[in-house]
Parts: structure tokens; sequence; C-alpha cells
């Protein structure tokens, strides 16, 4: 696994203001959600979190098929939860 990069002044400053420009164009209905999901995954890249990338490249565009018809060998779940660990408080799920 590649180590974390944390993300510059610069990426969280942008960050911020992206976040604020899709949390509006979701409360006003400004774009289509495929359009938010692509900002949500600008939003992750410029925070450098891969598995908030994929998953909202996967919203964006689609989810691939598999046998299963669903993303269970993908390792993720389409809502965005994880069976990774066990965990007392939501039992084995953890949100990514």
């Amino acid at each position: 696994m590649a180590a974390e990069i944390p993300p510059s002044p610069e990426a969280l400053e942008e960050a911020l203001a992206l976040s604020e420009e899709i949390l509006k164009d979701l409360e006003l209905s400004r774009v289509p959600l495929w359009n938010a999901a692509l900002k949500a995954g600008r939003l992750a890249r410029l925070l450098n979190h891969e598995k908030a990338q994929q998953i909202f490249q996967f919203e964006a565009s689609g989810y691939p098929s598999t046998q299963w018809g669903d993303s269970r060998d993908m390792g993720i779940a389409k809502n965005g939860w994880a069976n990774i660990s066990p965990n007392k408080k939501n039992g084995n799920r953890k949100f990514l």
C-alpha cells in the first residue's frame, strides 16, 4: 500500500472552496448529480483519498459489472461501506 501523502496547504484551501461549491450545487440543484460526483472526485484527489476517488468515478460513470452484477469483487460497496475489520461500534463495517 502506498504511503499516504498529506495534502498541501494550497490543496486544502482549494478543497474547502470546492466543498462549499459542491454543497451549494446540491442544495440549490444547480447541476446534475453525476456532475456533483465528478466534483467530489476532484475533491478526493485534492485530499489524496484514493478510495473516495474510485467511488465517485463509479458514481459519475457507472459501476463495472461482475459475475454477481455488483461491485463485491472490488472490495467496496456501492454505498461506500466495506467489510474490513471488526469494530464494536458498528459491527464489521467501516465507512470509507
